[in-house]
């Protein structure tokens, strides 16, 4: 019977006068599903027996309901990979011609062609249009996991005072005070350079864009040892704290989700898409990034990158 694939899945009980427990061990090592002892009653018997095939009803229908759902579960991949593909090669597709529009803008107001007011206007909203087409396009390349790193030798101090350096006059414009905090000695750092800035702008910006007059921003770094699970490691520990509004608690655990707005009118600020991109590149170069906040106190990132 269980040889025959016809009949292997039928639920067979045995029937017997021998009652050692061998001969019962024996007959459900070869298949069977209950042992009845004789002398039996029928009553028991035929109780087993509609025991036993409800439970092969019920198994059964558990079985193909799982293909159902791998059915589902497959076709389901196939139309996310079809919809980030075609999502890629849309916003890949209208870089171009938008930056074509946005070349001949900026080649009429050069010339003076027309009143420069309105077509600045218009330039810093097709400069807005394309970093939002950049930035989905990083993040769907960041889910592919095919986030291309061109990796040098970087001085770690370099990186963090170049870009400290490019937020000072804004901060000054809005009366924040930026602080740096390092030792004279950092490790050298082997990553990407134009990505490690871009995750150091875009925390510094969001810093920024989130701080009133009067507050403090302070980009600090210093080397770590592993502990625990870590030993035996070493980081280089960058963290972007800042005096701002700071982050509501439920909205914490989310955060670097894509188009995630801790706040929901924070949307005319942002894509939603920046704290998303940084937790990709931190984690192409192995590294880890958490959050630290409190509402009316600020917000402090922290960077742990392999050093």
């Amino acid at each position: 019977l269980k040889l025959d694939e016809h009949t292997r899945d039928i639920p067979v009980i045995f029937i017997s006068a021998l009652d050692e427990a061998i001969d019962k061990v024996k007959a459900f090592n070869l298949g069977g599903v209950d042992y009845v002892q004789k002398p039996f009653q029928a009553a028991e018997v035929l109780v087993r027996v509609e025991h036993q095939l409800k439970l092969a009803a019920l198994q059964k229908a558990l079985e193909a309901r799982n293909h159902e759902l791998e059915d589902a579960k497959t076709r389901l991949e196939e139309l996310d990979r079809l919809k980030s593909r075609f999502t890629a090669m849309l916003v890949h597709d209208l870089r171009n011609p938008l930056g074509a529009v946005r070349m001949t803008l900026e080649m009429m107001i050069d010339e003076n062609m027309v009143h420069p007011g309105p077509l600045v206007k218009c330039q810093e909203e097709l400069k807005k249009c394309l970093t939002y087409l950049n930035e989905l396009l990083e993040v769907y390349r960041g889910e592919a996991k095919s986030v291309d790193l061109h990796e040098e030798t970087l001085d770690s101090a370099d990186l963090l005072a170049s870009a400290m350096a490019t937020f000072l006059p804004s901060a000054e414009r809005q009366g924040v005070q930026l602080k740096v905090g390092w030792p004279d000695q950092l490790p050298t750092l082997k990553g990407d350079p134009v990505r490690l800035d871009r995750v150091l702008s875009n925390l510094l910006s969001n810093a920024l864009k989130f701080s009133q007059s009067g507050g403090t921003i302070t980009l600090g770094a210093d080397v770590q040892a592993g502990e625990g699970v870590d030993t035996g490691l070493r980081w280089l520990r960058i963290f972007v704290q800042d005096t701002g509004r700071g982050i509501p608690a439920v909205a914490l655990p989310f955060i670097f989700d894509p188009y995630r707005q801790a706040v929901a009118k924070d949307s005319t600020k942002g894509s939603g898409l920046g704290l998303a991109i940084v937790s990709g590149i931190v984690a192409a170069h192995h590294g880890r990034i958490t959050v630290q906040s409190q509402e009316g106190i600020g917000t402090c990132f922290t960077i742990l990158l392999p050093c």
